[in-house]
């Protein structure tokens, strides 16, 4: 019985803990900004008004430097700001940035980046010397998100489902990655934001939180509930075996079993 009901309880336990974790397993979503490829003319502006750009920003030897493809900037949403949805991180804006390439015999080197934006056609915004960001628009896959925030001065990548410091400005307010909505909360802050997420937000944080110690609570439960009935039944069985031998036993030589009247005493 012991080792039936030893069984029984680890094939419990060892149903309940996938479920658990299947249970609170979250779809991190994705951000709502849509990756396009720049457009025809917005290729020609930075063709054209990219070499001149350079020449104005006083950078090291112009003459080895080329202006390649741009990307399309996204601007953080105003729900993910003010904490309402996590995964509407970004939304494309009418800005464009590409990397400016430096010439050293067969290598490219990034070393700026040319930033643009539309109004009424497109202007130069600013041209930014940061190595970091100059290779990040350079290399990063076609699907990751490039995120101008001016608040903090910094860029901001956003592939895998993890926000990034693209920009030395980014670096100082975000080291490694974060899940958009990890990063939310310090986001608002420096935003100005309160970050309060709705109620049922923050019971989705809570649960989240909390998850990973389910399976772990449910084991240590099981294996105290184990133990116990275990223990238990092994004295039961220790105390029945003990009878029995007693019973079986013969008696001591000498000692006589029989009833002794009492009134030969």
């Amino acid at each position: 019985m012991t080792h039936r009901l030893l069984r029984a309880v680890l094939t419990a336990l060892l149903v309940a803990v996938p479920t658990a974790a299947l249970a609170t397993t979250e779809d991190p979503g994705a951000p709502a900004v849509v990756v396009t490829t720049a457009p025809e003319d917005v290729v020609a502006w930075f063709a054209e008004q990219g070499p001149r750009a350079l020449t104005a920003a006083d950078l090291d030897a112009p003459d080895q430097l080329t202006v390649g493809t741009p990307r399309p900037v996204a601007r953080w949403t105003e729900a993910f700001l003010t904490g309402q949805h996590a995964d509407q991180v970004a939304e494309q804006t009418a800005e464009w940035v590409a990397p400016v390439l430096r010439q050293v015999e067969d290598v490219a080197e990034a070393v700026a980046v040319v930033h643009a934006a539309e109004d009424g056609g497109l202007e130069l915004v600013a041209v930014v010397a940061d190595t970091l960001l100059a290779e990040t628009v350079a290399g990063a896959p076609e699907d990751a998100v490039l995120v101008a925030d001016d608040t903090v001065e910094g860029w901001f990548g956003l592939l895998d489902g993890e926000v990034r410091a693209v920009s030395e400005g980014a670096r100082g307010v975000l080291q490694g990655s974060l899940p958009p909505e990890v990063f939310q909360t310090f986001l608002a802050g420096w935003h100005g934001e309160s970050g309060t997420a709705p109620p049922r937000a923050a019971e989705q944080e809570d649960a989240a939180a909390l998850s990973p110690l389910v399976p772990v609570a449910i084991i240590v439960v099981g294996a105290v509930v184990a133990w116990l009935l275990v223990r238990h039944y092994r004295r039961a069985d220790s105390r029945i075996a003990a009878d029995v031998r007693a019973g079986l036993e013969p008696p001591p030589p000498g000692e006589d079993t029989a009833t002794e009247d009492p009134a030969q005493r």
